[in-house]
């Protein structure tokens, strides 16, 4: 399909070819939805805490004899029931996180570009053109779209985009690499750059093969010590180069890597039912993070 571009300066409209599997997809209430909602209770801290009786300090000691006193039986003086006791059912600290697979994810986020599109609610712009970091310039933009309550979406952040556009509430600004479900539902309007369409599909429909190029984290005591000096071990595919590694481990950690290297680890021999083999051979990344930034390989 194809997206009208404006141009601001010559406000001149030219078109431009997009990928049905981004803005032309069917749209499923369901997977919105959860996706959404996914991503909300993500963002909750989740750091409530109350004491219970054993974690309330003291209460150690019988308060008093068990029979002759005349009162009711009590082993101790932290229970839910005595002042300065321990809580019912005491809150405690919990992530609110949901699973939603990377595929799900994708899939909601190019079906809300379609709604977009649909809805007549998506505008393309060859390009922002902002030269100082003056509020005119936003409203004057705004003014020649016919929008007023819009997301502005560049491939890389401009500062003078943001520094123009901060001081206006109902005007948001993102890149690529900051796309969420919920900034897209929640504004009337998303006012996109040109050069946005191409990294967003990118980003959103060609991360398959980004995100399949990790395997998984190899923890061992001798990994545990290079991390110490900011490296760390994958196990990757066989095909993968160093520049897809690179790129998978800055695009899913947000770290720089300074380098990679990699090494093909022949496969064990193994008896089965008589027969000697050997397992396929595989291969293994070693990367350098910058200093000061970390992977956590156990989270991943």
């Amino acid at each position: 399909m194809k997206l009208e571009v404006l141009n601001i300066n010559t406000n001149k409209s030219t078109s431009t070819e997009v990928s049905d599997k981004v803005f032309a997809r069917d749209y499923n209430h369901s997977l919105v939805h959860q996706v959404t909602t996914a991503y909300i209770a993500t963002g909750r801290q989740g750091s409530k805490a109350q004491k219970n009786r054993s974690a309330v300090s003291g209460g150690g000691k019988k308060p008093w004899a068990q029979k002759g006193t005349g009162r009711a039986r009590a082993g101790t003086s932290r229970g839910p029931i005595w002042r300065s006791g321990g809580v019912t059912f005491a809150a405690q600290p919990r992530s609110y996180a949901q699973k939603v697979n990377k595929k799900m994810y994708k899939g909601a986020i190019s079906i809300i570009f379609s709604e977009l599109v649909r809805t007549e609610r998506l505008k393309v712009v060859k390009e922002f053109d902002i030269k100082d970091e003056k509020t005119k310039n936003i409203t004057s933009l705004l003014k020649t779209l016919d929008v007023k309550n819009a997301l502005l979406m560049t491939d890389e952040l401009d500062e003078n985009l943001y520094l123009s556009s901060r001081n206006l509430y109902h005007i948001g600004v993102c890149d690529t690499q900051s796309i969420d479900p919920v900034s897209l539902i929640g504004y009337e309007n998303i006012v996109m750059a040109s050069d946005f369409i191409e990294e967003s599909r990118r980003h959103v429909m060609n991360q398959e093969k980004i995100l399949k190029t990790l395997l998984a984290p190899i923890v061992s005591e001798k990994t545990s010590v290079l991390s110490a000096q900011n490296q760390y071990v994958f196990k990757v595919r066989v095909d993968s180069n160093k520049k897809e590694i690179k790129t998978a481990v800055e695009s899913l950690f947000g770290v720089t890597v300074e380098n990679v290297t990699t090494s093909i680890i022949k496969g064990k021999k193994k008896v089965f039912k008589g027969k000697i083999g050997s397992r396929a051979n595989w291969k293994k990344a070693t990367v350098k993070v910058s200093e000061g930034q970390m992977i956590d390989v156990t989270a991943s």
